[in-house]
């Protein structure tokens, strides 16, 4: 591959015939050493470049469209449409299994509010609402302010409970900016 010698490298590829040009290009590499090479390109030299990007962009355009052409030929048939209950059953399968709070209902609070005009207290009812006498009980509240804050407790004992009836009470609370009395447990004996 000396560059003075270019008849014995025309000699070895005389038999390719008409493709020793092409040859001689991909052997050589292509490449031009004209700063202007772009410009100077021929016309099949552009079209080879064009085809280059074109081709690959041609195929994701088709394969797009068939895709979505065999997505619409699959939902020919309507969509089911599942009710609300359907659709909850389906995303929360335990929603509907009962769910069981272990609470004492022996003493129902039939009414609570806090009462700042005579004295700062906490006055209800209670009502026992079992068939029998209850001997003594305590009804815990959570008492909270305007914006449902958290601003003391207090709890309330009841002696002596006869059945299905309905007592008052009233019990002196320290928290002045008490608005309202939450139950939050009832024990009973």
């Amino acid at each position: 591959m000396k560059p003075g010698k270019p008849k014995a490298e025309s000699k070895r590829r005389r038999g390719l015939g008409p493709l020793r040009g092409t040859v001689d290009r991909l052997l050589s590499g292509g490449g031009r050493q004209d700063p202007l090479y772009l410009s100077n390109r021929t016309f099949r030299q552009k079209l080879v470049g064009w085809a280059k990007v074109g081709v690959p962009l041609l195929v994701v355009v088709v394969v797009a469209v068939v895709f979505a052409l065999n997505r619409h030929r699959r939902s020919d048939k309507p969509a089911e449409v599942l009710s609300p209950a359907e659709v909850a059953a389906k995303m929360l399968p335990d929603l509907n299994k009962p769910i069981h709070v272990d609470s004492n209902t022996d003493i129902a609070v039939v009414e609570v509010y806090v009462d700042h005009a005579a004295g700062d207290k906490l006055v209800g009812k209670f009502r026992n609402t079992t068939d029998h006498e209850i001997q003594s009980g305590e009804v815990d509240f959570t008492l909270t302010g305007s914006h449902g804050t958290q601003v003391g407790s207090v709890n309330v004992k009841v002696i002596k409970l006869a059945a299905g009836a309905t007592v008052p009470f009233a019990q002196p609370i320290a928290e002045k900016s008490a608005t309202f009395a939450l139950v939050r447990e009832v024990h009973t004996q």
